[in-house]
């Protein structure tokens, strides 16, 4: 069963994280990354432009677990107290007035990457139990990219 898309891919890069249980939950949060064809990334490497799709746009979105489901996605491995909140953007090797804090809205954030540019990204998760959030947890830094060159 196809999952629908917030935002077809053709006006925005779509990827799905997927926060995984970890030992110690005052670490950085490890994640899982597929692209919107759920094909897993080996390495967080975000690009806009995907698929012969040119846009200054990735969206980032938390599946539900029934989304996991539908794709055979082994959901023992998801830190379901975890939603996605926020995240933190700053553009590297170029000096470009974008913005650095993108509230999540739903299960989803975009952020904005200029033409031959790279941004650091750290997403922001909130842990809640019972309904109450206790935590914030950030995720490494994956890196998005807008390929407009080539690159």
């Amino acid at each position: 069963m196809p999952v629908d898309l917030p935002i077809p891919p053709s006006l925005m890069s779509t990827y799905y994280v997927i926060p995984i249980k970890g030992d110690d939950p005052k670490h950085l949060q490890r994640c899982d990354y597929y692209d919107y064809k759920w094909k897993r990334l080996d390495k967080p490497v975000l690009d806009s432009c995907t698929d012969d799709y040119k846009t200054d746009f990735v969206q980032v979105v938390q599946p539900s677990v029934e989304q996991l489901h539908a794709r055979d996605i082994d959901v023992s491995f998801v830190d379901e107290e975890l939603t996605l909140f926020a995240a933190v953007a700053k553009t590297l090797q170029a000096s470009v007035l974008m913005p650095n804090l993108l509230s999540a809205s739903g299960n989803a954030v975009v952020i904005p990457v200029v033409d031959d540019t790279r941004r650091g990204l750290i997403l922001v998760f909130a842990r809640s139990t019972a309904g109450i959030v206790t935590d914030l947890v950030a995720t490494s830094d994956p890196e998005i990219k807008n390929s407009t060159n080539g690159r």
